[in-house]
């Protein structure tokens, strides 16, 4: 594609299951991909190794790990091209047992973090009135789930952030 400028993509919560299926797939597909991890970091730099993506520790839950991790990722990919929201936290647990660190956990992680990286790479993405935002959600945030309250009402609230982005 002479002339035009190469795709990128930041991945956040790419080191295992889902996301390390996209970081594989975006990375033959011949993007320039970058990912976050945060407990995973063996995982994160064989990915890396094996893709040529670049791994970015970041805390989703954390302004400051995700202004850091937009501007690396930015700074070393010439810019983001496409975010994938991705990152997450699940647990099973009755209502009953729940605590609100479990409550909190589910909502900085699944909802403020995708609310930080959008805000965070929405300014480059309207000044070169180019980019995408994909949040990666749950049915459980469509239906709920009786053991999964805490989960559910963070991708209820992810899809009503998406809709409401658009």
């Amino acid at each position: 594609c002479k002339g035009k400028p190469m795709k990128t993509v930041l991945i956040t919560g790419g080191s295992r299951g889902i996301g390390k299926a996209m970081v594989e797939l975006f990375a033959s597909a011949g993007y320039a991909v970058a990912f976050t991890y945060k407990n995973s970091e063996k995982q994160a730099k064989s990915l890396a190794e094996a893709t040529g993506a670049i791994a970015i520790y970041a805390d989703s839950a954390s302004e400051a790990d995700v202004n850091y991790a937009v501007a690396k990722a930015s700074d070393l990919l010439g810019g983001i091209y496409c975010l994938i929201n991705n990152a997450g936290v699940s647990s099973f647990s009755l209502f009953t047992d729940l605590t609100l660190d479990m409550w909190n956990e589910h909502l900085r992680v699944n909802l403020t973090g995708a609310f930080l990286y959008s805000k965070a790479v929405i300014p480059g993405m309207v000044s070169k009135k180019s980019g995408r935002i994909i949040n990666i959600t749950s049915m459980w945030g469509i239906t709920g789930s009786s053991c999964e309250v805490h989960y559910s009402t963070a991708k209820a609230g992810l899809i009503g952030m998406t809709k409401a982005l658009a």
